[in-house]
């Protein structure tokens, strides 16, 4: 979203338009073998040698990305609606409560 906001911020003149002008952060559990090994496996052999430390903690770190639809396994929480012609990079920081 920074990109966005630059962009507006550089661009964008006075009473313009943006085409989309919201935007809406979802949260959902997922299940993709391949994509598990893809993104936390490779830490097991990275040029001979192992970063199962690494590993660990990326195991713990929320993971922010697009997935394929058939990959989602609950339901989908909207956590935020972003109103892309007010929102500020600073206003990026934030926290939501949620139950999956």
């Amino acid at each position: 979203l920074d990109t966005v906001l630059y962009a507006r911020d550089r661009y964008l003149k006075e009473g313009g338009l943006m085409f989309p002008d919201k935007a809406v952060l979802y949260l959902a559990g997922i299940e993709d073998a391949d994509y598990r090994n893809e993104k936390f496996s490779f830490w097991e052999n990275v040029y001979g040698y192992t970063f199962k430390t690494i590993q660990e903690i990326a195991l713990k770190e929320p993971l922010v990305d697009r997935v394929q639809g058939q990959a989602v396994v609950t339901q989908q929480y909207p956590i935020s609606t972003l109103d892309l012609y007010k929102i500020q990079p600073a206003d990026l920081d934030f926290s939501s409560t949620f139950k999956l």
